[in-house]
């Protein structure tokens, strides 16, 4: 049913997505990015420009990042987020990317890595660290962390206290 190879695989994707053990913000993201993409690709959607001035989006991409800042333990969704600040969630989307240089996801685990290598510092069991840090389990854990830090949490803890 469709007919591009690029929309295709991006759907495949998708769907391949949806169904990992990861955070709901994620997957919120990436299924509204995938609908973005395609509704611009069919020139249904005309791209959206961040219109207003570039105060204003930089005061709102300050907020989304306080609002996630305060909320990193809790299920956030961008409905929750685009409601508070006033905008479309696409445009929320597009700029805390303009302006941090990474999606809203990338923000929360990258948040979310960095309060887990400090709790490890602690010498906190690994199970722990993961729960107190926000992730789903130690193995979601171990996988963003080596994903940012190129070692597990275990290898790091290691390396701290031999």
């Amino acid at each position: 049913m469709i007919s591009s190879k690029r929309i295709y695989d991006d759907f495949i994707g998708l769907c391949e997505l949806l169904l990992e053990n990861i955070f709901l913000l994620e997957k919120e993201e990436k299924l509204i990015d995938f609908i973005t993409n395609l509704l611009e690709s069919c020139n249904i959607l005309a791209e959206d420009q961040l219109e207003r001035t570039d105060t204003k989006n930089t005061q709102a991409a300050k907020t989304i990042k306080s609002i996630l800042d305060e909320n990193l333990g809790n299920n956030l969704t961008l409905i929750n987020i685009s409601s508070q600040i006033g905008f479309s969630i696409t445009h929320c989307l597009r700029l805390f990317k303009k302006e941090y240089g990474l999606p809203i996801h990338a923000y929360i685990l990258n948040q979310k890595v960095h309060k887990a290598k400090e709790l490890l510092s602690m010498n906190m069991p690994i199970l722990d660290v993961a729960i107190e840090s926000g992730f789903f389990d130690q193995s979601h854990l171990t996988k963003s962390f080596k994903q940012i830090f190129q070692v597990t949490p275990k290898q790091y803890q290691n390396g701290i206290f031999g």
